[in-house]
């Protein structure tokens, strides 16, 4: 894990992430790296990124029976999701399964 990704936050981390998939920033991406891209930018790749964390909140049932598969305490598995999900987007959870 490189530093930047160390103090970035997750929706920023995802921000990029889509910043860097969009078509045009790949032709671009060694002319305007993420750090030189102009805020108001980086302000729609934010939101884009908190609606994808956001769709992420409740796992699908898949990832559900990946997360009882490896969780000690299966009861809590989807409470823990959710609070990390919440914790990425900078969140205190209120919801409780």
């Amino acid at each position: 894990m490189n530093d930047q990704m160390k103090t970035e936050t997750m929706i920023d981390r995802v921000a990029r992430a889509i910043y860097e998939t969009e078509p045009y920033a790949i032709s671009m991406r060694d002319e305007m790296p993420w750090t030189d891209v102009d805020e108001s930018q980086k302000e729609g790749c934010r939101v884009k990124a908190v609606a994808a964390i956001e769709a992420m909140r409740n796992p699908t049932e898949e990832m559900q029976r990946a997360l009882t598969k490896w969780a000690t305490c299966a009861g809590y598995v989807g409470e823990g999701w959710i609070a990390a999900i919440d914790a990425a987007l900078g969140k205190e959870t209120t919801h409780h399964m």
